[in-house]
């Protein structure tokens, strides 16, 4: 009965089981916009700003630190970067990957490990790998690292090696020159080609121009001294640019060189950007003769090649001080040359001497140093001239020659200023001027302005940085001061 019971009990509880409730049934598909939007509405207790903030305020001096070692370090992956890029690769970007891989290590070499022998090495690989992969021989490319190997053997002091490099680069152009000036057939369709030829001719000139003058610099050295090579390399260099300037002044005012007999019109370049040498590049062309004929006491010749050089300069400036100092130094010499006899005088200089009077070269001596003393104070009154605020400059070069009389002003053969900024060739310029003016007042008794002169130049020449770069012109200024004192001071004890 019990059993019985408890089965039936149990067959109903699994039929209602069975039965699906009200609650369980699935409810009607709604559209998801009718479905509610969970959002979080919690505050986040810190943004990343305060967070920030707040570490500041906790830690101001590691956080500061930290911030500029992280901003450093991101600037100098950015830089070593750029760095490499424009550098690097972009210095030699002109060049086929072979040869710039080469001419790393050559200045790698050269410029911070600074091994001699390896950098020349490198150098070498790179113009046989030059060509190798057909880089012309001519180009501009590769005359630049044959001339950047003379330089460098140059600064190592290697100047025999160094014009040998120079001789060759120089004889090549010649050669191409002269290839370039025999006559071609002329044809329409080779009017490019002749536009080419003269750009290219102009170029190679230009270059074995300025390789002549650089030559005449290294046979001057001490270690080589071969004065007639220097007078054989100037003087073909001066007559070159004179046959050039007479040729382009012929013809058309766009200056375009013409190969082959070519027609004017045909090969007019309106830009007149052909590669030639600028007005200052044939100045300091002129005036590296006028050095060479200066120091072998020929003034005669030296005279005419400093006034062609001072032509090129458009308007006043340091360098034409130092031109003028120069004439009027000549002339001075002339002068003192005039009055001694006949015989020793072409002995001495080895040519006719000048048939002007003493009188008249010293007269013509005072008034290019007049010239020279009005610019001076000209640009003195300039403020960019003022020897306290200048730059270093590591030429110890000293334009003074110490053992004449006056003391004539020099310059770089290959630019009017050399390697002195404008402002050290200003100051040392009107020194030297003040000094001749000087010499020649004391020589015409003169001697207050004498001494108002040299107290000038000592002014000038007072400066740090005067002293430095020109000790002999300093020391040179205060001997002239002092005798002249000596002899005031005698003067007026006598009397």
């Amino acid at each position: 009965m019990f059993c019985n019971n408890v089965f039936k009990a149990t067959a109903r509880g699994t039929s209602a089981l069975r039965r699906p409730t009200r609650l369980l049934q699935r409810a009607p598909c709604t559209s998801p916009s009718a479905l509610p939007v969970l959002r979080w509405t919690a505050a986040r207790p810190y943004t990343t700003r305060q967070k920030a903030r707040a570490l500041f305020r906790a830690n101001p001096l590691s956080m500061t630190l930290a911030s500029f070692f992280i901003l450093f370090g991101i600037g100098g992956l950015f830089w070593t970067g750029l760095y490499y890029r424009y550098y690097i690769k972009g210095g030699f970007s002109r060049y086929p990957e072979p040869v710039a891989k080469k001419l790393r290590k050559a200045l790698y070499y050269s410029n911070i490990r600074q091994s001699p022998p390896d950098a020349v090495k490198f150098y070498w690989e790179a113009l046989e790998t030059a060509g190798q992969v057909g880089l012309d021989p001519m180009s501009d490319e590769m005359l630049g690292i044959k001339i950047q190997l003379a330089a460098f053997l140059e600064q190592i002091e290697q100047y025999r090696k160094a014009i040998d490099v120079l001789e060759n680069v120089w004889k090549e152009c010649r050669n191409w020159v002269d290839q370039l000036d025999e006559p071609q057939q002329r044809t329409s369709d080779l009017l490019e080609d002749r536009r080419d030829a003269s750009r290219t001719r102009t170029r190679l000139l230009a270059k074995a121009v300025s390789i002549a003058v650089k030559l005449g610099e290294l046979y001057n050295q001490e270690r080589v001294d071969n004065k007639k090579a220097v007078e054989d390399r100037l003087t073909w260099a001066v007559e070159t640019v004179l046959k050039e300037e007479r040729r382009r002044g012929q013809q058309q005012p766009s200056h375009v060189l013409l190969i082959g007999g070519a027609d004017e019109g045909d090969l007019a370049d309106e830009n007149q950007q052909d590669g030639w040498l600028s007005q200052e590049q044939v100045g300091a062309t002129f005036e590296a003769l006028g050095h060479h004929y200066e120091a072998r006491e020929q003034y005669d010749f030296a005279v005419p090649l400093f006034l062609r050089a001072l032509s090129t300069i458009p308007e006043p400036t340091s360098h034409s001080i130092t031109l003028m100092n120069n004439i009027a130094s000549c002339f001075s010499h002339q002068g003192q040359e005039a009055g001694a006899p006949h015989d020793r005088r072409r002995e001495h200089s080895g040519n006719e001497p000048s048939s002007a009077s003493r009188d008249d070269l010293i007269r013509s001596s005072r008034a290019w140093a007049s010239k020279a003393y009005k610019i001076c104070r000209i640009l003195e009154q300039r403020p960019e001239n003022d020897l306290n605020n200048q730059n270093n400059n590591d030429n110890k070069h000293t334009p003074f020659n110490t053992n004449s009389g006056t003391m004539p002003t020099t310059a770089s053969p290959h630019n009017h200023v050399g390697n002195d900024s404008p402002e050290d060739e200003c100051a040392v310029a009107c020194v030297a001027v003040r000094c001749n003016l000087a010499k020649m007042a004391r020589d015409e008794g003169a001697l207050e302005q004498a001494g108002r002169l040299l107290r000038e130049a000592a002014t000038l020449s007072a400066p740090a940085r005067f002293r430095e770069l020109y000790p002999d012109a300093r020391q040179h200024t205060m001997k002239e001061l002092r005798e002249l004192e000596e002899h005031v001071a005698g003067r007026s004890r006598r009397g």
